[in-house]
């Protein structure tokens, strides 16, 4: 496939099992596309998560997960993204033309020194569709390289985490964050502690570090 893209030919893939990606082998052809500089076209399917998910070329043997609009506000969207990051699955969300800088702002402030690789997909099947993946700071580098592109609708695709992540402290973060919303840090790290075995002097700590909203 690559040597034909290489000669300047087109490839078209097709699968028995559905769209290409999400039920299939097919992301290993469409990330070997990419990493190769190749441009990637996904026909379109039933909604935008699919198409965009089917051009990632992103691991989804461990499912997806769609949340919707990132959320509008700034603690909210900061907050939003500290929950999802490090999780075991792809991430699927929409984001609107003036909130996408912003949005893509605080991601690459949540993720710290672990940015995620994400996929920005700009105006799915239509003329001016794009799709670019890197982390965050790389995406919003790419949007200030020309004032039109921050037109459109955008649909973001983060990859899933590492395999070498522990994903039940992964999963334990991301309700820590959210019983601390109700309960004191001691707490709701106790609890979180108590349901997932993870070390609950590890998690207190941990949530001491993280911002105030």
């Amino acid at each position: 496939m690559l040597q034909r893209l290489a000669e300047g030919g087109c490839v078209a893939y097709l699968s028995d099992a559905g769209t290409p990606g999400i039920n299939d082998p097919g992301a290993v052809l469409v990330r070997a596309a990419r990493d190769a500089g190749h441009a990637v076209v996904a026909l379109p399917g039933p909604s935008a998560v699919t198409t965009a998910l089917s051009a990632s070329g992103f691991d989804l043997d461990a499912g997806y997960c769609f949340v919707g609009y990132v959320p509008s506000t700034a603690q909210r969207r900061a907050a939003f993204w500290r929950e999802q990051l490090g999780a075991s699955r792809a991430l699927v969300c929409f984001e609107t033309p003036h909130r996408i800088e912003a949005s893509l702002q605080a991601l690459h402030q949540a993720g710290g020194d672990a940015q995620p690789r994400v996929l920005l997909a700009k105006e799915l099947s239509k003329q001016f569709e794009a799709l670019v993946d890197g982390t965050p700071r790389q995406l919003l580098d790419w949007l200030a390289a020309d004032p039109r592109r921050v037109h459109g609708e955008f649909v973001l695709v983060l990859q899933a985490a590492a395999a070498g992540a522990a994903p039940d402290e992964v999963d334990a973060r991301r309700w820590l964050l959210r019983l601390a919303r109700e309960l004191p840090a001691s707490r709701a790290a106790a609890v979180v502690a108590e349901l997932t075995g993870v070390d609950r002097k590890a998690l207190y700590a941990w949530l001491l570090a993280q911002p105030r909203d």
